[in-house]
């Protein structure tokens, strides 16, 4: 058997092409990667030539738009010294001729002039609320002659003293465009010129481009300038500059059909000199665009980056202090076109002659090959085989290989079957108990099949605390015991980590065997050294004559998780009950209900009391969110699930931290605890809303206690960790809730460094029947106490209950026994328990 190495260097040199053949190759190859070498110095030269005059030309359309900045930066700042004089000056002026009417909510000067004075949030006015009245019509000469010099720079300009007093130019009727409510102040281009944004108390540019009422108006920012009586800040001069202001640059006439675009502080398209060029090269329509069409689109950021392989070139510059930015744009294809025309018709002439020359090697071609066909034949079969062979590599099939002459080949083949071999134990089969595994069971599953899902509740707890080794065991004794008890042929197949699946083709499998396993397993404990182990089970069958469009296991999975919920008899056929369509109706029904209770504040709290097992009183509540429909009040079992698939928990979240503030603003010496869970923190940025609250709201943050839940799973413990830190460093306290129920882990535990464990309610229930459960809960209290926290039981509904967990030496109770969760009206009343 020879080498394949050889055997095809033998055959190929026999019938190799002349050395003449290869020089002429070499020749037309070097001449048109010389040709294509010079097209490409020629189009860079021409591209930089381009680029320092583009360069120039965005730096004076820059220095252009800065100078017109700077001058509505001098208007403003003079109207602001002039109403700062007058604060001084005003009891010189007389104001007898001032008069002032009130309608619709707004006190307006009935003295017409090219200015409107107006009033908001005031039903009648003070010899106070006169005077700043007055300094606002004495403004208006000035204010009337600088905005006739700016004329062509500005459109409109206003003043705000506080939340009452304003002046607009030009006049406006305020009742059709304003509302007697508006509060200036809490408008980002009020308070955002405020000392703690603007300490050097500066004429500044704001953005308004991202406000809900900009677009519609076409307003870009303003330029404001805060003024200041005494110290304090009294008010703002503003000159807004609009998408109008800006329309100038699309008469710029610039080469090779460039284009212009202002760019905002977080990436926003504000105008683009040509619109519609801008739009066809990236797709994106700029703010000016939107406000043209009249659209309520939002913006999209603008995040392209041109590199060396771009078409784009782009030209950048700063416009003064306002955060905007000024980009040239050109495309290397335009600059290019010239040059690209006369390399057209020299490739023209030399395609000529390669097509000559490609005639030649042709008749060359076929010489060659009629050489080599009968090495092709040699290798084809191999090879072809091979290939046929790379398709059955997912089928169950055994590879059968041919032998041939090559030593590389047959190597590959037995190489292949292998590999085949390695495949197919690693696709289909369970790398921990080698049992067959869910894509084995999808292959396996046909018209006939019947299949039961078992799932064991508490494997993951199991895991947590009896670590890996001791799982094996009672994976192992489990599959002894799914092998032996069905009393019909039926294959076991573990499809998750702690879910396996009995598959039958058997037409005998009736709910009675579903019954029978379900008992015969929850008698039977595995014995595994000093440990005698209970395993909880939930079981579900689906079988293949059910009227439903789902497959088997879609069926037998929906009534897996069916039976999960059941206290009792945890055991689902699916049938009727288990209808797909009934759920998606009843998920569409609670998503309307869910969507209507959060748009007119029908989410509410209700207060379940946290009882100081050794202070014999209650000074703390846990916040639970209740929906108000009439006289009901609907537990969020109803609604939560299908919260979660709408993507509002973290907005159920935030909503119960502003009703919990608000609540502790009344009770100080009380602590409030509220529900979050890892993803809120992770995914929804809870963290940025909670700092605006504590700001909002300036409570003692040491009140309240955030509880994470414990069997959410997180992406990053680092994250996790670091939060939970920051959280304290606020000042907030730290309960990890239902722990025992999922993510256990008692060395991340000890990292967070949390102020309360809540013991997860499924062992405190069953805590005086079940000897497990106390042994549980009582590890779980003396890792909180030699951790330094506090333990709080859950689900304390009796008397016995709370004498079991008073023993074992819990700090806390929580559950009916105390109270159930109230309204925040029954708190006080709740504090006397």
């Amino acid at each position: 058997m020879q080498n394949l190495h050889s055997f095809v260097l033998k055959k190929i040199f026999k019938s190799s092409i002349l050395p003449i053949l290869f020089i002429e190759l070499i020749l037309i190859v070097l001449i048109f990667i010389f040709g294509f070498i010079q097209e490409e110095r020629n189009k860079e030269l021409l591209q930089n030539t381009a680029a320092q005059s583009f360069e120039e030309v965005a730096s004076q359309v820059t220095q252009r738009m800065n100078a017109k900045i700077e001058r509505v930066e001098k208007g403003a700042t003079a109207i602001k010294l002039i109403i700062e004089s007058f604060f001084i000056h005003s009891k010189h002026f007389n104001d007898a001729h001032l008069q002032y009417v009130y309608k619709d909510g707004f006190f307006t000067r009935h003295n017409k002039g090219p200015s409107t004075v107006y009033t908001t949030n005031l039903t009648n006015l003070t010899n106070k609320d006169k005077e700043a009245l007055k300094i606002l019509s004495m403004t208006e000469v000035a204010l009337d002659a600088i905005m006739h010099q700016y004329e062509d720079v500005v459109d409109s300009a206003w003043v705000n003293l506080g939340k009452n007093y304003s002046l607009y130019y030009p006049s406006i009727k305020v009742e059709d465009e304003l509302s007697s409510d508006l509060d200036p102040t809490l408008q980002s281009y009020y308070f955002k010129a405020n000392q703690e944004y603007n300490p050097q108390k500066k004429t500044i540019f704001i953005p308004l481009f991202q406000e809900s009422w900009a677009l519609s108006l076409g307003q870009i920012g303003s330029v404001v300038s805060p003024i200041y009586f005494k110290g304090k800040m009294a008010g703002v001069v503003g000159m807004t500059l609009t998408t109008e202001n800006t329309k100038e640059l699309s008469d710029i006439s610039l080469p090779f059909d460039a284009y212009i675009i202002i760019l905002g502080d977080r990436g926003h398209v504000l105008f683009a000199s040509d619109e519609d060029e801008f739009y066809k090269d990236f797709k994106i329509n700029s703010f000016n665009a939107l406000h043209q069409k009249k659209s309520n689109a939002s913006l999209t950021p603008f995040v392209y980056t041109p590199n060396q392989e771009s078409n784009f070139i782009f030209f950048q510059k700063n416009l003064k202090d306002t955060g905007l930015k000024l980009i040239l744009i050109a495309k290397k294809d335009n600059i290019n076109a010239k040059i690209n025309a006369v390399y057209s018709q020299t490739r023209k002439y030399g395609l000529i002659s390669l097509i000559i020359i490609a005639f030649s090697h042709l008749l060359l071609f076929f010489y060659i090959r009629a050489k080599t066909k009968k090495v092709s034949e040699v290798i084809s079969k191999p090879i072809v085989e091979l290939a046929h062979i790379s398709e059955m590599l997912f089928d169950e099939k055994k590879l059968n290989l041919e032998k041939s002459n090559i030593h590389e080949f047959d190597t590959l083949q037995g190489n292949l079957n292998k590999a085949h071999d390695k495949l197919l134990e690693q696709l289909y089969y369970d790398l921990q108990t080698h049992l067959p595994n869910l894509n084995k069971l999808h292959l396996d599953i046909n018209e006939n099949s019947t299949l039961i899902l078992i799932c064991i509740e508490n494997y993951k707890l199991i895991q947590n605390i009896y670590g890996p080794q001791v799982s094996f065991d009672v994976l192992k004794g489990l599959i002894d015991m799914l092998e032996t008890f069905p009393r019909s042929p039926m294959r076991l197949y573990r499809i998750y980590n702690d879910t396996f699946a009995l598959l039958s083709n058997s037409k005998v499998h009736l709910q009675d065997e579903l019954k029978y396993l379900y008992n015969r397993l929850s008698l039977e404990h595995i014995h595994l050294h000093e440990f005698d182990i209970s395993l909880n089970y939930a079981l579900s069958i689906s079988y293949p004559w059910a009227q439903s469009e789902l497959p088997l296991f879609s069926r037998a999975d929906i009534a897996l998780d069916e039976a999960k919920k059941q206290e009792h008899r945890k055991y689902l056929s699916f049938n009727e009950n288990n209808n797909e369509k009934e759920l998606f109706k009843q998920n569409q029904e609670w998503a309307k209900r869910l969507q209507s209770a959060l748009h007119e504040g029908r989410l509410v709290p209700f207060f379940q009391p946290i009882y100081n097992i050794k202070e014999q009183k209650v000074h703390k509540f846990e916040a639970l969110v209740r929906m108000i429909e009439g006289d009901s009040v609907i537990s969020p079992y109803f609604f939560l699930g299908v919260a979660k698939q709408m993507g509002k928990l973290s907005d159920i979240t935030l909503l119960m931290l502003r009703h919990v503030f608000n609540l502790a603003q009344t009770y100080t010496d009380v602590e409030f605890s509220v529900n979050t869970s890892f993803e809120d923190f992770e995914e929804a940025g809870l963290m940025n809303d909670i700092r605006k609250l504590v700001a909002e709201f300036g409570i003692n943050t040491q009140n309240i206690i955030i509880e994470i839940l414990e069997t959410g799973r997180y992406k990053d413990e680092n994250h996790v960790i670091k939060t939970i830190h920051e959280l304290k460093d606020m000042g907030f306290k730290i309960a990890i809730d239902d722990f025992g129920a999922g993510n256990s882990n008692f060395a991340h535990l000890m990292l967070m460094k949390v102020d309360y464990i809540k013991i997860d309610g499924q062992f405190i229930k069953d805590i005086c029947q079940d000897e497990q459960s106390q042994n549980i809960t009582k590890t779980i209290n003396e890792f909180t106490h030699m951790t330094g926290a506090l333990s709080i039981a859950e689900f304390v509904a009796d008397e016995e209950i709370f004498k079991r967990i008073k023993a074992l030496g819990i700090d806390f109770a929580q559950g009916y026994h105390i109270s159930e969760p109230k309204p925040a009206s029954q708190i006080d009343a709740m504090l006397k328990l």
